[in-house]
């Protein structure tokens, strides 16, 4: 795979592993190994290697940041939703 972006070859990967509980449900775990150094957009699925987002704990690239204005003024995360409160 290589970066959308810069066109180079990314490394590491997704791991997949799974875990019966009782009641027959199961729970899936996605986790990246300690050597992947790209994400996979949460809205287009591009590939893009961290060097190459401004944000990549958000799961989405920048085009898609700027597209759906995931990101705050000062260039933050967004923190939409989140229920914490500052009292």
């Amino acid at each position: 795979m290589e970066c959308h972006v810069c066109f180079r070859e990314v490394s590491g990967d997704i791991t997949v592993s799974s875990l019966m509980l009782p009641g027959e449900m199961e729970i899936i775990r996605l986790a990246g190994t300690p050597d992947r150094d790209w994400i996979s957009c949460d809205s287009c699925g591009t590939v893009v290697c961290l060097s190459c987002c401004r944000h990549p704990e958000t799961g989405f690239c920048d085009g898609c940041s700027e597209k759906y204005n995931l990101l705050a003024a000062d260039e933050e995360p967004s923190t939409a939703g989140d229920n914490q409160s500052d009292d």
